[in-house]
């Protein structure tokens, strides 16, 4: 999920063992996200228009999720025809919000807002680009991702 300029946005903590990587002051603990999930919904949304859009899991990507328990995660991304990809990171629990932050770009932490439904959990973030109408250019977007534990 490291969302700006990577496959998956061009996609999408060690600060977890500073926070302790246990509930925080709203009731989120890590142990609501330690496991495998597999993403069913990837959607860029055009924040001013959002009939402009991409899910890029209606579209055939195969996206999964591993978070440790360490404040470690994996994302595996397999493009149709391509061959998987996968991006590391920490994630961590910070004021509400779902927080991850992938190596290959330290110094942009990515806040997610979160959602538990039944067996699923729906995180959603402005801190995405997403080249949506096709000009090569990335835009800011807005993304909203489902998990379902697997």
């Amino acid at each position: 999920m490291h969302l700006r300029k990577t496959p998956f946005a061009s996609v999408g903590l060690a600060a977890c063992f500073a926070l302790g990587c246990g509930n925080d002051a709203t009731g989120l603990a890590a142990s609501d996200f330690v496991g495998n999930w597999n993403v069913t919904k990837a959607d860029f949304i055009n924040p001013t228009n959002p009939a402009q859009h991409l899910d890029l899991i209606a579209e055939g990507h195969v996206v999964t999720a591993a978070f440790t328990s360490n404040g470690r995660y994996a994302l595996t991304f397999t493009e149709p025809g391509a061959a998987p990809q996968t991006e590391v990171g920490d994630w961590f629990i910070q004021q509400s919000m779902f927080v991850q932050r992938a190596d290959v770009d330290p110094d942009a932490l990515v806040r997610f807002t979160v959602e538990f439904g039944t067996g699923a959990v729906t995180l959603t973030t402005m801190d995405s680009e997403y080249d949506l109408d096709g000009d090569d250019i990335d835009d800011p977007t807005r993304l909203v991702l489902v998990l379902e534990r697997q």
